[in-house]
């Protein structure tokens, strides 16, 4: 969260946003399990920063609406 420059006072909030996000109960695959799956997969790309990776994780499927058709452009 540093790395963003994310105010520190809001780093838990942050988190709280996202944990409570992939526990959403309509959500069967895009969830905790599978943040913690890619996470495991991470291997650090020398050009590219695990850090980096790890913020593309956990915020790839962040809005997760099952009526809508643009989700990953969310």
């Amino acid at each position: 969260m540093e790395g963003l420059c994310i105010n520190p006072d809001q780093h838990f909030q942050t988190l709280d946003d996202l944990l409570t996000r992939y526990t959403e109960p309509h959500r069967e695959y895009h969830n905790l399990a599978h943040i913690n799956t890619l996470l495991e997969l991470l291997s650090p790309i020398p050009e590219q920063p695990v850090f980096d990776l790890e913020l593309a994780v956990w915020f790839h499927d962040a809005l997760y609406d099952t009526t809508q058709q643009n989700n990953e452009e969310q």
